[in-house]
């Protein structure tokens, strides 16, 4: 009995504050995908992209806030903003399960047809930021205890090396759109758990993804940066505003 190849799988995810623009991003890429692909190839840290052939097929996770809940059913992101104390490993915890959980089904759902040879996986987010800034920011404000720090940390190597597994790392997109317009963008979107965060909150975590990505020991490089997520059509994908 003969078997199909192994796809090639590259992982790519786009991070960045809240409001930065992530899952209209990927929305877009969604719509039309070969011109997305295309305009990630023009770029020098993705060159490698050019040499996939045109069959290459595009999958998409994007996040789910409506399964981010509790045992009991109870949606976890207003429960985290209003008990941070209470809720905040349980909250980072389940966005850890939940985002490899997308990732993985975005994969299967992409080869449901037929296995394709390339496949390129784009994430909504990432667990090294959701490490390295969400759940890092509520152990440093005291809503972790060291050993729920400790654990948390524990589930995330685990992700890890499953990532490194399943997939080969391709690099982030990280898009750099200002505090004050992630602000507007919150307000417009109209959750009504976000409508209250302070300013400085959402300067922390700015803050927070900056520090972040700009190690030269970020897990996930290549790092692009992209200054804002383009609202008009006519330069609806990268590199518009790239720094």
């Amino acid at each position: 009995m003969t078997t199909s190849p192994r796809p090639v799988i590259a992982h790519i995810s786009v991070v960045g504050p809240i409001g930065a623009g992530k899952s209209t991003l990927l929305e877009r890429a969604e719509a039309a995908p070969k011109e997305f692909l295309a305009a990630l190839a023009a770029l020098p840290e993705f060159a490698w992209l050019a040499a996939w052939p045109p069959t290459t097929r595009l999958a998409f996770a994007h996040e789910e806030p409506d399964r981010w809940r509790n045992v009991d059913g109870d949606l976890l992101l207003p429960l985290m903003y209003a008990a941070p104390k209470k809720h905040a490993f349980e909250f980072q915890a389940t966005v850890l399960a939940e985002r490899m959980r997308a990732a993985r089904i975005a994969v299967i759902e992409a080869q449901s047809s037929d296995i394709p040879t390339h496949l390129l996986l784009l994430t909504d987010g990432s667990v090294h930021t959701d490490s390295g800034v969400f759940a890092r920011a509520c152990y440093d404000a005291g809503f972790m205890s060291i050993d729920r720090w400790l654990l948390y940390r524990n589930r995330y190597d685990v992700c890890t090396r499953d990532l490194d597994v399943a997939w080969t790392p391709g690099g982030t997109l990280y898009l750099c759109t200002p505090v004050d317009e992630t602000a507007t963008r919150i307000k417009q979107r109209g959750r009504e758990c976000e409508q209250s965060l302070p300013a400085s909150y959402l300067a922390d975590i700015a803050k927070r993804h900056a520090a972040l990505l700009a190690d030269p020991d970020y897990p996930a490089q290549p790092v692009v940066q992209i200054r804002d997520t383009p609202r008009d059509d006519e330069c609806p994908f990268l590199p518009v505003g790239r720094k």
